[in-house]
């Protein structure tokens, strides 16, 4: 009798997703190790216990070479003595019954030669939470969102647009928001649930993030045109789109100017144009052409209301190397959400949510606002794992629902 496959557990049971990723957040960032040894602790979990996922190493700015050596580690010349160490550990914790002692005297000498207690205790966290992944994946026979297939197309402009795609069913492309790509942000998390659940998910990196290029000068037609081949790519008939922040009103804008091949659209917390507040884009570009990219990343979550406490633990994350790296394009953003208004958008009758958290007060006055404005949408709210962060289980449940019925 064949199994009836369930959902994945961790989305089935409230707050097991959360819970999860906090876990992993602690074990790579809590104890000191550098982003690139962890990313190599993941991968080589990953790898062992058949769930492939090289975006993590990708995230953390390492090479394609020592990538896909990991696989041979043990006879390949990249890596550090401290990262044999650490990878040594990855193999030994992941593969118990290898051996008769687990964690022989010798590998765990080697580790903590080159590691601290705290950044052993983070090693051992880190390969502990991918193992569980595992093994929630493996009792319900999930398939973990591996990526199928990352291909590079060309824009209207000869822009290269690098884009992924996970899982089978109908077809959803997730556009990021602000400082977000493939590998960093909400996307990178989402995406092979979203796969699991029934679902082909395309993902993409915005122009002038990750690996897609960028061609000056700046204007969000050119933006929509990268969204345009991206649909095509994904088939252009009923395509739907779910798009994050200000990728919600880059999703709002293109299909309202013409965009073609799109069914439904999902659109989390899409910041309308607000009169309050100076216009940062002249400060923002000044910083960014000084090489200050970090003042510019504060700037703009000084902006959007990211608290300070919130703003210090960023810069002390390995996180802060992304975030500063795709600065220039925070004004692309600002350009996409400057003059948005919901009476924009009041003659397109694709079927369309709106989501929220119903945590801040101006991105919930939007939702509303929009879901009002355009004729064949619902709104719906998501319980809040945090100030801006949906809970996801939540949010999923809800994205399954609308994309597949």
């Amino acid at each position: 009798m064949a199994r009836v496959r369930m959902r994945n557990p961790a989305v089935v049971l409230p707050g097991a997703v959360e819970a999860l990723q906090a876990l992993g957040r602690v074990g790579v960032s809590g104890g000191g190790v550098s982003r690139k040894t962890m990313g190599l602790v993941q991968l080589r979990a990953s790898m062992i216990n058949g769930w492939l996922h090289a975006g993590f190493v990708n995230q953390s700015g390492d090479t394609f070479q020592r990538i896909n050596a990991v696989a041979a580690w043990y006879d390949a010349p990249f890596f550090t003595d401290a990262e044999r160490a650490a990878l040594a550990l990855t193999d030994a914790i992941t593969r118990l019954d290898d051996r008769t002692d687990p964690v022989p005297d010798e590998i765990w000498a080697e580790a903590t030669r080159h590691y601290s207690e705290k950044q052993l205790a983070s090693l051992i966290i880190c390969i502990a939470n991918m193992n569980v992944w595992s093994r929630v994946n493996v009792a319900t026979r999930q398939v973990a969102g591996e990526i199928l297939a990352v291909d590079t197309l060309r824009s209207a402009d000869g822009t290269n647009i690098t884009l992924e795609r996970r899982g089978s069913g109908p077809v959803v492309i997730v556009v990021d928001g602000a400082l977000c790509f493939r590998a960093f942000g909400p996307s990178a998390g989402l995406a092979p649930l979203l796969a699991a659940e029934g679902l082909t998910v395309y993902t993409y990196d915005r122009r002038g993030r990750g690996r897609s290029g960028d061609t000056g000068p700046y204007a969000v037609e050119r933006e929509i045109e990268d969204l345009q081949a991206v649909v095509n790519a994904a088939g252009g008939d009923g395509v739907g789109i779910y798009g994050m922040l200000s990728g919600a009103v880059l999703a709002l804008r293109a299909v309202s100017s013409g965009l073609t091949g799109v069914g439904k659209l999902a659109l989390w917390e899409p910041p309308l144009a607000t009169a309050e507040g100076e216009d940062i884009r002249p400060t923002l570009d000044e910083l960014v052409a000084a090489d200050r990219r970090g003042e510019a990343v504060e700037l703009f979550q000084t902006t959007i209301g990211v608290p300070a406490d919130a703003r210090a633990m960023t810069r002390r994350s390995p996180a802060w190397r992304a975030l500063e790296a795709t600065a220039p394009t925070i004004n692309y953003d600002l350009t996409v959400t400057a003059d948005a208004s919901a009476d924009d958008f009041r003659s397109m009758t694709q079927p369309a949510i709106v989501i929220d958290t119903a945590t801040s007060d101006r991105l919930h006055k939007d939702a509303l606002t929009l879901a009002e404005a355009l004729p064949n949408a619902e709104y719906r709210t998501v319980g809040a794992a945090g100030v801006g962060r949906p809970l996801t289980s939540d949010l999923l449940t809800v994205l399954a629902e609308f994309f597949t019925h």
